[in-house]
């Protein structure tokens, strides 16, 4: 990761030890708490890829609560969708 003036206020969100256990971060995957400017709590996600490089999102806190509850409801339908993936005929 590159290291520039906006990530001087990002830092290391400490999960609790439970869920670090069940749920390792892969590789490449970096969690971080920045606070805006306005003063708004922000989660960035950095994804590290060797192909595009470091890409950093924000979501603000019910922004990222959103996206926890979509991928969490898709991880329970996984089967479902790789069915309808494949009834499109997009995976040809």
């Amino acid at each position: 990761m590159t290291n520039n003036d906006s990530d001087a206020s990002i830092g290391p969100i400490h999960l609790p030890e439970e869920m670090v256990t069940i749920t390792p971060m892969p590789s490449g995957l970096t969690f971080a708490y920045q606070r805006a400017p306005d003063g708004t709590d922000l989660i960035a996600v950095f994804v590290e890829d060797k192909r595009v490089g470091t890409v950093r999102s924000l979501f603000t806190v019910d922004g990222a609560r959103v996206l926890a509850a979509t991928v969490t409801a898709m991880l329970q339908q996984v089967d479902t969708l790789r069915a309808e993936w494949r009834n499109t005929g997009l995976d040809s």
